[in-house]
């Protein structure tokens, strides 16, 4: 169960992995960021709850939301003082009264869809990352510079930018990167766990080899990280190949390693691919080798050097199909010889289609738009 947990996560990741950081999965790839909600709405405006009231019967009830600034809006509402929202909203005590809220139209009047405790901070960080129509490097080095403001909500949705940034726009960043900020931010204890990955990857990308690769090798073993070892896999190889590689290939072909830390290394060798394929090619190559003949990974590497169209190990990973293969690599190997130009991967499925129609038949169907 645990094994199928965690593929499906795996396939999670898989699925994003074009648009959001390999690394980062989870929650993150479901989420979106208040410059996208910003974006899509048709007013955004800053403002105060007052009057709150609840109906007679206790349920439901309306508050009025007094317009302040105005991040996003149109001529038909730059002058609109207050809306009456249709919900009750009791500002009492220490309840905050200062929204941001996020408006579309409906049948001519204004509908609230969306709404956060505002600060002077976040709407700043919201009018400059507004200045991006769409994600990329230099939205990343904007972001970089405010992931660990003392504003929480800042923080968060600097943050969320990254999660959801594609791989090849993080590394694109780099030389915005600050490594002293990101080595005082892995040591320090209060840093959100989540985050520990990404600053990891960051400094991959712009440490010192020298002197952070030896950090690394000491947080690989520290327990408070054991989360997030992806990151610290591919952050150590961006820094110090030689180093790097012998600990990824350690873990690989270590089956005895629990099966999330060799995880962790299939998700650092897609990020590794996805930012630095040519550079590390033939590592990359190496490693995959040794994971098409592992039972618990098979499935998973064979679909993705088939997305890569990376054709290194075709024999071997024909070889590996036979009628007592789990139902799960027996179509993956499938999948993957229908998209293999070499003449084994034709003959394979010439030889297939003969003795199982139906199966390839069915895989196909999967490979259409």
């Amino acid at each position: 169960m645990l094994r199928l947990i965690w593929v499906i996560a795996s396939l999670l990741l898989t699925v994003h992995s074009a648009s959001a950081c390999s690394i980062c999965g989870g929650s993150f790839s479901t989420r979106v960021t208040l410059r996208e909600k910003l974006a899509q709405s048709i007013v955004v405006v800053e403002g105060t709850l007052k009057n709150a009231k609840p109906n007679a019967d206790d349920i439901g009830g309306s508050t009025e939301f007094h317009f302040g600034t105005a991040l996003k809006t149109t001529d038909q509402w730059k002058d609109t003082k207050m809306v009456v929202l249709p919900k009750y909203y009791p500002t009492i005590g220490s309840i905050p009264t200062r929204y941001l809220i996020f408006f579309e139209v409906t049948d001519d009047k204004l509908q609230m869809v969306h709404g956060v405790e505002s600060t002077a901070a976040l709407t700043d960080y919201l009018q400059a990352a507004a200045k991006f129509t769409k994600p990329g490097p230099q939205l990343l080095a904007q972001a970089f510079t405010q992931l660990e403001h003392t504003d929480v909500a800042v923080a968060s949705e600097a943050f969320l930018e990254f999660a959801l940034a594609n791989d090849a726009d993080i590394s694109s960043a780099k030389k915005k990167y600050d490594a002293k900020k990101l080595r005082a931010w892995m040591a320090a204890k209060e840093t959100p766990i989540e985050r520990v990955g990404v600053y990891a990857i960051l400094l991959g990308l712009c440490g010192e080899p020298t002197t952070d690769a030896v950090a690394f090798q000491k947080w690989m073993t520290e327990e408070r990280f054991s989360t997030q070892l992806s990151g610290l896999i591919a952050g150590w190889i961006l820094l110090d190949a030689k180093a790097g590689w012998a600990n990824l290939n350690a873990i690989l072909s270590d089956t005895k390693q629990p099966f999330t830390q060799r995880l962790s290394a299939l998700l650092a060798l897609r990020f590794l691919q996805a930012t630095a394929g040519p550079t590390h090619r033939a590592e990359i190559a190496k490693a995959c080798g040794v994971m098409v003949t592992d039972t618990e990974f098979a499935d998973l590497i064979i679909d993705d050097l088939r997305r890569w169209a990376w054709w290194d190990h075709t024999d071997q990973i024909l070889a590996s199909y036979s009628s007592k293969a789990p139902k799960i690599l027996k179509r993956t190997i499938i999948r993957y010889a229908l998209q293999c130009p070499q003449k084994p991967a034709t003959d394979f499925i010439a030889r297939v289609r003969t003795a199982e129609p139906e199966l390839v038949k069915k895989v196909e169907d999967t490979l259409k738009p």
